[in-house]
């Protein structure tokens, strides 16, 4: 007996690189995540089964220090789903109306301490 909407099993491999101090920025790192999840085939009817995906995001940080400030901005540019892969969550209700996942996105962002 399997219970409606269950996840399946899902697994995340992180690296990461300490790449150091490189010009204006400091302390940079370089983030690569890979997240593997297989198919789910424990289902109750109707569910329908879900295929497994593999999906690679990428981020670099670093510290800036701007204005002289005694504490430094932190810079973070990320790349989700590199390969634009298709995937549908198990759990998701959007998968029931064939909408996959967020594809490729970037996002950036910059934290100033005050």
């Amino acid at each position: 007996f399997t219970i409606p909407f269950s996840p399946p099993l899902i697994g995340m491999l992180s690296a990461n690189y300490i790449l150091g101090n490189w010009s204006l920025f400091k302390d940079v790192n370089l983030n690569a995540d890979l997240r593997v999840a297989t198919a789910q085939t424990d289902i109750v009817p109707p569910e329908e089964i879900t295929t497994g995906y593999q999906m690679l995001n990428l981020a670099v940080m670093s510290k800036l220090n701007l204005f002289n400030s005694q504490k430094p901005a932190l810079l973070r540019v990320k790349l989700n789903n590199v390969f634009d892969t298709a995937y549908y969550d198990h759990t998701s209700f959007y998968r029931l109306i064939d909408v996959p996942e967020a594809g490729r996105n970037l996002s950036v962002s910059l934290t100033l301490p005050f």
